[in-house]
């Protein structure tokens, strides 16, 4: 597909918009000569002082055997509003509204989300509240000013009901440690993790270097004057790690101020009775324990090296010890349009305390997009389908969501979603998703963040993505945080 504009800049936010409606075509900007697409989108933006105008037409073509074309479909779509003063980004946002519109309309077709392309749609709901104090009139807006549907919207809201409680503090930080490696890589991954029994030479020096890191950023904290009050440790999958290792890493990690300590053991194969003990020993409140899907050939389908059995011993094995449990399941995975519904019900018949409904993405650099085996077009309805039966069946059986966010290229352009227990949700998903509190981060790929509250600002410093890297560059890891952390 071809878009042809006088606003070329514009390109990637209208690609945002129009790729949803063909996820199978090429999208770019029209260069002189180009052989005619399937379809051409022209927009054209005129602005004259405080008004301005979007005009935007998609035609589809037919070739004739003489080479020429015609034209067989139009579509149009204008809109005009007056501004009491000129906003670039407001007006790039009704360009971005009017090539949705026109989409479509053209296509007959309206997405979930409308033309609603951010990764953290409850960033901009909250953005509403904050404008009109109203969660009502806040609901409206985001229907009709983006063309949500109303269950998108009040999903929305009764996210807002659980995070407003939360109170925003300079001087509280979350602190985040990352381990890069699993046992096996899942076929929908594109994270920088590396699979354990591959990469068994950088374990121990990885180890080291962390807890250096770690070190070095308490002392820096403590300088700083900061209080943490949520620790996560991602990945990856930390639990892939050997007991022992993570008694090493977990000794560094004590806060006085703490009140949440998160692991993620997503893998049920990683979980055993001395490694759950030594979680429990240094503080440990949270894990997740991630099935993705109980049906046996999916699980083989994305890599996943445990078995439905596997996922209800290692649930069993936890829930002896006090920890509060999440688990993940994906809709849209391969063989699994028809049977997600009882992996829905296997989960909620469990009663963990946290369940997070993710809606699979097509990462291009995932091996299941790079292979080209799996495609869910057939199945996408009912993707959509089973979306909407998790939001029902998990309220139904006593849950609300807490958090919310997007991902590229994700099937009819839904969402993941994390629904708790009452007073139980996860303070870091909230804190991280919708940037409530800085963050500390060590490790690989680990990104530190600070907050700036009165200025509505954030800044960030990444480590080195790959291990070996940061491995070697350690002193520059620091010298980052330093920065970030420094006084104005």
């Amino acid at each position: 597909m071809r878009i042809v504009t006088n606003k070329e800049d514009y390109f990637y936010d209208f690609f945002q918009q129009i790729h949803p409606f063909v996820p199978n075509q090429d999208i770019k900007l029209a260069e002189e000569n180009d052989p005619f697409d399937k379809y051409e989108l022209v927009h054209y933006l005129e602005e004259n002082g405080d008004e301005f105008t979007n005009y935007v037409t998609i035609c589809e073509y037919i070739l004739k055997e003489d080479g020429t074309k015609k034209k067989i479909k139009q579509s149009t779509f204008c809109r005009q509003d007056k501004l009491p003063i000129k906003l670039d980004k407001y007006i790039k946002r009704t360009a971005k509204l009017a090539v949705y519109a026109a989409m479509s309309s053209y296509f007959d077709k309206a997405m979930p989300w409308g033309a609603l392309t951010g990764v953290r749609p409850t960033k901009m709901a909250l953005d509403y509240y904050n404008q009109n104090g109203n969660l009502e009139d806040t609901k409206k807006s985001l229907i009709n000013e983006y063309f949500l549907k109303p269950q998108k919207a009040q999903l929305l809201i009764d996210i807002l009901n659980n995070q407003l409680p939360i109170i925003l503090n300079e001087k509280e930080i979350d602190f985040y440690v990352h381990i890069p490696f699993c046992t096996t890589r899942c076929a929908y991954c594109t994270f920088l993790s590396s699979e354990i029994d591959k990469a068994k030479k950088y374990v121990e020096p990885y180890i080291d270097t962390l807890i250096e890191e770690i070190k070095f950023a308490k002392e820096l904290l403590k300088n700083k004057k900061y209080n943490v009050k949520n620790i996560y440790i991602g990945g990856g999958t930390p639990t892939s790690l050997s007991a022992s290792q993570l008694d090493r890493i977990l000794s560094e990690l004590h806060f006085k101020t703490a009140t949440e300590f998160t692991v993620e053991a997503g893998r049920p194969d990683t979980i055993t009775q001395d490694k759950l003990e030594v979680l429990n020993n240094h503080g440990v409140n949270r894990i997740s324990i991630n099935p993705q899907t109980f049906n046996e050939k999916s699980l083989q389908a994305i890599g996943r090296a445990h078995t439905s059995k596997d996922i209800l011993n290692a649930y069993e094995l936890a829930r002896k010890f006090p920890f509060l449990i999440n688990m993940d399941l994906i809709v849209g995975l391969p063989y699994d349009a028809d049977l997600f519904p009882i992996s829905l019900d296997k989960t909620i018949n469990l009663q963990p305390d946290n369940i997070t409904v993710h809606t699979l993405s097509f990462k291009t650099k995932s091996p299941l997009t790079q292979e080209g085996k799996y495609s869910v077009e057939d199945n996408e309805l009912k993707v959509e389908q089973n979306v909407d039966l998790a939001e029902h069946k998990l309220i139904n059986a006593g849950y609300t969501p807490y958090y919310l966010y997007r991902q590229k290229n994700m099937i009819s352009n839904l969402e993941n979603v994390g629904y708790c227990k009452p007073n139980t949700q996860c303070h870091f998903n909230i804190n991280s998703m919708e940037d409530f509190s800085s963050i500390m981060a060590c490790g690989a790929n680990a990104i530190s963040k600070r907050l700036f509250i009165d200025e509505n600002r954030i800044e960030r410093a990444g480590n080195v993505k790959d291990i070996i890297s940061y491995i070697e560059r350690i002193d520059e890891m620091f010298e980052r945080k330093v920065d970030l952390f420094k006084d104005n």
